[in-house]
């Protein structure tokens, strides 16, 4: 078993795995690419979806994807301040917890508390796990919608 902060930090990552939509990752201890994508997705998952996270999360999160992401020693020697913080706000959206001995600091003895229900509902969340492909499909299609409405409504609009 490796680094018990790098273990820590991957349980926090693996919390955030149905709401992000990513396959867990193994809680091996070591700082390998899979620990290093997953970390930039949940920080950017965390920092781009304001309507979610408020404000101080997302700034918190810009600074962390800054700062430890950049490879993975640099990570882990930031894994226990990471980890700190993905579980604090784990907490705050009451997502559950993963891992056998977890600490979660501040969370009233490792008690998961707060009302937030999955991300994953979210149609925010939502938009983000899409592909580029999809997006522009899925605007394409609002667009010919709105055009056909709008051609409707002239319609009725002209026969009364």
């Amino acid at each position: 078993m490796g680094d018990a902060n790098v273990v820590n930090l991957q349980r926090a990552l693996n919390r955030f795995a149905a709401s992000v939509g990513f396959t867990p990752i193994a809680a091996d201890g070591v700082v390998g690419t899979q620990t290093l994508i997953t970390t930039k997705r949940v920080l950017t998952y965390i920092a781009v979806d304001l309507t979610e996270t408020g404000e101080p999360f997302s700034q918190q999160a810009s600074y962390f994807d800054a700062k430890t992401t950049t490879s993975t020693t640099v990570l882990a020697v930031s894994s226990a301040q990471l980890a700190a913080f993905l579980n604090q706000v784990a907490t705050a959206w009451a997502l559950p917890v993963t891992g056998p001995g977890m600490i979660i600091p501040g969370a009233g003895g490792g008690t998961v508390i707060g009302t937030k229900p999955g991300l994953a509902t979210s149609l925010v969340g939502g938009w983000y796990k899409l592909a580029a492909w999809q997006k522009v499909g899925a605007v394409l299609l609002a667009i010919i919608a709105a055009l056909w409405g709008a051609k409707q409504w002239k319609a009725r609009k002209g026969g009364v």
